[in-house]
């Protein structure tokens, strides 16, 4: 977990968002369970255990974030989400609505591993059964052909006309790209 707050502070900070002190610390008596307990539960062949909410024809599929998605790790990308939201002036997710998708990789793209949080269930539908997403707030694990590990977010609020992105890698705690990662691996 600390290298994934280390992450998000050094790209929340190089992007120019506050985040506060609080974010990094961890109480004790949390820290022995946060080792033990994976960020994402998925089965052998790589997919959640649960039944899906939805697929699309292109592939991804989606699910709620419960049961797959560890409760700290849901918390962390939701207070990252919101603190990077409320720096920005945008609309704060609602932290009941989270699904966690995966996008199966093909030529040009690596996969995506992605928790999502919405402004309202209305948005949700809208973003998952009509693929059509105006605000939305993603947190995205992408594993790079060669294996390594990239956070990927996005951040749009659509009356603004604002969009948010960026990348680091998570093997070196490091900012790379204010662009999504995806575009950046595949460059």
């Amino acid at each position: 977990m600390k290298r994934l707050i280390d992450v998000c502070m050094v790209l929340c900070c190089t992007l120019g968002f506050a985040i506060p002190m609080e974010l990094s610390a961890t109480p004790a008596s949390q820290q022995a369970n946060d080792i033990q307990t994976p960020i994402i539960t998925l089965g052998p062949d790589h997919q959640p255990l649960t039944t899906p909410i939805f697929k699309r024809g292109s592939g991804t599929t989606f699910w709620t974030c419960d049961g797959i998605v560890s409760n700290w790790f849901q918390g962390f990308i939701f207070d990252a989400m919101a603190l990077i939201a409320k720096g920005e002036g945008m609309q704060m997710p609602d932290q009941s609505l989270c699904a966690f998708s995966i996008t199966p990789a093909n030529q040009e793209l690596p996969a995506k591993y992605a928790v999502d949080f919405y402004l309202s269930a209305e948005k949700m539908f809208s973003c998952i059964d009509l693929d059509f997403c105006q605000d939305y707030r993603s947190s995205a694990i992408v594993v790079s052909k060669d294996g390594r590990g990239f956070l990927s977010f996005l951040l749009t609020d659509a009356i603004k006309g604002q969009t948010v992105q960026g990348c680091a890698s998570i093997e070196d705690a490091k900012f790379v790209a204010k662009e999504s990662c995806f575009t950046y691996l595949t460059r």
